[in-house]
């Protein structure tokens, strides 16, 4: 059976040409991952437990994710 792709939102910040795409997936396996130059550690967090240095438009992300939105489009100023 096919599963179908779950867009959650498209995210745009166009003084910035930035856009970003979040969708919803099943974590089907795990790679053996080494942090690196750009990634410390990966976690997963409790949504009442996230870290502080979280950029308010990722927090915005996470709770579009949480409230089942799909097929969202927010345009950041």
């Amino acid at each position: 059976m096919k599963e179908g792709i779950n867009v959650i939102s498209v995210y745009s910040t166009p003084e910035k040409d930035d856009l970003v795409l979040l969708f919803k997936a099943k974590i089907k396996g795990q790679v053996d991952w080494q942090p690196d130059d750009e990634i410390q550690q990966i976690s997963f967090f409790e949504k009442n437990n996230l870290p502080t240095q979280i950029h308010p438009r990722n927090i915005k992300r996470i709770n579009d994710a949480y409230e089942n939105k799909t097929s969202n489009l927010c345009i950041f100023e």
